[in-house]
């Protein structure tokens, strides 16, 4: 199980490094569905854990002035900023995004609007949840 996280956070670190430069550079273009009832809109922070080590990520989600939402995301520990978030969905407390830079996907439910639970897949699957900051 150690192995297989040093794995995929050395595949997460390589493409986030190869990548990081150009997504930063991006506008996040949101194929974004409009937001419903309650509003993901904010920042958001979550940790990556595998075998006792840990990534930390952080999650900006904007809502514009007709509800359709875009985000970026951070990997902290990595010291990438602004990956480009392609695709983004928040439908009945279900949220969910991707980023084609690291081909990475994520599938979340809010829960008492403070807490995203879900899980990050980038070839393996793994837990992640997402507390907002602001």
């Amino acid at each position: 199980m150690r192995m297989l996280f040093r794995k995929t956070s050395g595949i997460v670190l390589a493409l986030l490094m190869f990548l990081g430069v150009a997504t930063a550079q991006k506008t996040p273009n949101g194929a974004a569905k409009k937001a419903t009832a309650s509003s993901v809109a904010g920042d958001w922070l979550g940790t990556l854990e595998e075998g006792g080590q840990k990534l930390r990520l952080a999650l900006h989600i904007k809502q514009a002035a007709d509800g359709t939402l875009s985000a970026t995301l951070d990997s902290l520990d990595q010291g990438v900023n602004g990956i480009a978030i392609d695709k983004i969905s928040f439908q009945n407390g279900k949220f969910s995004f991707s980023s084609n830079a690291v081909h990475g996907t994520y599938e979340g439910k809010l829960t008492a609007g403070s807490t995203i639970e879900g899980t990050w897949s980038q070839g393996q699957p793994l837990p992640l949840n997402f507390k907002r900051t602001k």
